[in-house]
């Protein structure tokens, strides 16, 4: 006895393609996205880095300079009355260095993690590209085994959303990079 013959849905078909064309597109986007950031940000890194640190030693030096201009000579007798100093007129300045060196903490870590963005990725485009291959299979027609489109459906799903997730953190990671090379350049505080 022979199996009916299978029908094959053209619409289907052309859509499961298009989704797999686009897959392999953005496969071979990612492939290349660690060289593109290696090659966009690593002098950079260092030189915002640079300029970090010295921004940070202004800022130390010119903190060291009103902290002694508020504080009485050692060299004088001593006066209570002239001890009694606001601390509070200091908080920009501290605030100001502190915010330095927190950037420049921040930054080689957070370029790092930009480095590692690309091959997380490619693993969820090649979880997408089997999920449309196991999807399309069955809601094609091609295959009859209903647990495989649905395992299909699960896997694109989590690749999905990783790659949403990944591409959420490729752009803030982005920005925040952009934001300390601004703040090296001396443009915000």
């Amino acid at each position: 006895m022979k199996a009916p013959p299978v029908k094959i849905d053209a619409g289907i078909v052309g859509v499961g393609v298009a989704i797999t064309v686009a897959i392999l597109a953005a496969l071979w986007k990612m492939a290349g996205l660690r060289s593109e950031v290696l090659a966009a940000w690593s002098d950079r890194v260092q030189i915002v880095r640079a300029s970090l640190d010295e921004r940070a030693s202004e800022e130390l030096l010119a903190l060291h300079a009103r902290i002694t201009e508020m504080l009485p000579s050692l060299t004088e007798p001593f006066d209570p009355t002239k001890l009694i100093v606001d601390p509070g007129v200091l908080q920009v300045s501290v605030s100001r260095f502190l915010g330095l060196l927190g950037a420049r903490a921040r930054l080689r870590h957070r370029y790092h993690l930009l480095l590692a963005i690309g091959p997380v990725m490619s693993f969820a485009l090649i979880g997408g590209l089997i999920s449309s291959c196991l999807a399309f299979s069955y809601f094609t027609g091609f295959t009859r085994y209903r647990t495989l489109g649905y395992i299909g459906i699960w896997i694109g799903l989590a690749a999905g959303a990783t790659i949403v997730a990944g591409y959420s953190c490729y752009l803030y990671l982005q920005l925040r990079l952009s934001s300390a090379e601004i703040l090296a350049a001396g443009n915000s505080s």
